[in-house]
């Protein structure tokens, strides 16, 4: 039992200074080409190990099986759905390997398995992730507006940049002069996993300064180059466009009076009618008391049409 687990200690050792290194994840987009390169490497030996095979192999996502080999015996072999999209395979060292996949499309999103088959010591691996995007970004925009009533000697600006990617554009600012602030940065995911990336920032322009121009820079995996967005800020003495801060029109003021003063005569005419029919009724009231008059019922009224008088015999 002891020289068994010295044996195993012992193998551990040796298998343990062989090591496969990789990137462990990568980019690519749609339409394009990718590369995928893993390294044998030795930390007690200084000469080259004895390399027998080096396979590669998808492990996870879509097409999951071998993709290709190289051995000293039988060379290159490209297997299965990659055997028609491998461009190269390169073996031009035993402790290096690379792959490279023409026309990357989503199905080829996963990760990969690069071993090295090394006599006598058995097989090593690393994995490489591959990460796979569309090969689209939508039209930036580039937008300001003013903040400030017209009456100001300044004139303060809120700029706006936006756009949309997948994974996340980068996005920053050129300014002719100093920035009156820092810029604020905001990402939204959408529900297709692409990116809006939205910086804003203030500016103040006097009317003492002369133009100033700001650019917004944006670059991303997809773009043959990288895109320059100017707009010039200068002051330009213009009413402020936001309607909260807006005067009210004197034509508005004209209704408000014409209507309130119609409301006022008409409260005040039913109030007299009122009052005039009240002073009339008490007025015949009045009158009936003074000549002692009873009223009488004739053909089913309240009272008769002409009042009776009571002469004295």
């Amino acid at each position: 039992m002891k020289y068994i687990y010295l044996l195993s200690c012992l193998w551990h050792l040796v298998t343990g200074s062989l090591k496969v290194i990789s990137m462990k994840s990568q980019s690519a987009a749609v339409g394009l080409s990718v590369t995928l390169q893993c390294q044998l490497i030795t930390s007690t030996k200084p000469e080259v190990p004895d390399v027998l095979q080096v396979s590669w192999e998808k492990e996870s996502g879509s097409n999951i099986g071998p993709v290709a080999t190289y051995s000293k015996s039988f060379g290159k072999r490209y297997i299965g759905y990659y055997s028609n999209r491998i461009a190269d395979f390169t073996d031009k060292t035993p402790n290096a390997s690379a792959i490279t996949i023409q026309s990357v499309n989503l199905e080829d999103h996963g990760c990969f398995k690069c071993t090295f088959n090394v006599f006598p010591y058995g097989a090593t691996y690393a994995n490489i992730c591959l990460d796979v995007y569309e090969m689209n970004i939508s039209e930036p925009t580039l937008d300001s507006r003013t903040l400030t009533p017209s009456n100001s000697s300044e004139e303060i600006y809120i700029i706006s940049c936006s756009v949309t990617g997948k994974p996340a554009p980068r996005m920053w600012w050129n300014i002719s002069e100093s920035m009156d602030g820092i810029p604020y940065n905001y990402t939204i995911v959408n529900p297709d996993q692409s990116v809006t990336v939205i910086s804003n920032f203030t500016h103040t322009v006097s009317k003492l300064q002369h133009e100033r121009k700001v650019t917004c820079v944006i670059n991303h995996p997809a773009l043959q180059q990288t895109i320059y967005l100017t707009k010039s800020i200068n002051y330009t003495g213009k009413e402020n466009p936001n309607p909260n801060l807006d005067r009210t029109p004197a034509w508005m003021y004209i209704v408000v009076a014409a209507a309130v003063v119609a409301i006022v005569i008409l409260i005040t005419y039913f109030i007299c009618r009122g009052c005039t029919r009240k002073s009339k009724y008490e007025g015949i009231q009045r009158c009936q008391k003074s000549h002692n008059i009873k009223p009488r019922e004739s053909n089913g009224s309240t009272y008769s049409k002409e009042p009776i008088l009571k002469h004295a015999v």
